[in-house]
C-alpha cells in the first residue's frame, strides 16, 4: 500500500500537480532556479548550478499540533 502511494506521489508530482493528504499536509513540486556557485575543488572557479525540480512538503494542522505536543 506504501508503494502504491509512494509511486502516486511521485507521478503527479512529476506532472507538477499537488497531493495532499487531509491533515496531514501537501507535497508539492517546485522548480529550484538556476544560479552561480563555486567549485569546492577549486575554490578560484565559478560555476553554473542548473535550475533542477525539487519536492517540498508543507505540514498540515493536525500533524503540525501533534509535533508541538498539543494534539
Amino acid at each position: 500500500m506504501i508503494d502504491v502511494l509512494t509511486d502516486t506521489i511521485i507521478e503527479e508530482l512529476k506532472i507538477d500537480h499537488e497531493v495532499t493528504i487531509a491533515g496531514f499536509g501537501t507535497f508539492l513540486a517546485r522548480v529550484r532556479y538556476a544560479r552561480g556557485g563555486v567549485n569546492p575543488q577549486k575554490p578560484n572557479e565559478r560555476i553554473t548550478i542548473p535550475a533542477v525540480k525539487v519536492a517540498k512538503f508543507k505540514t498540515g494542522y493536525h500533524l503540525k499540533q501533534a509535533l508541538k505536543g498539543k494534539r
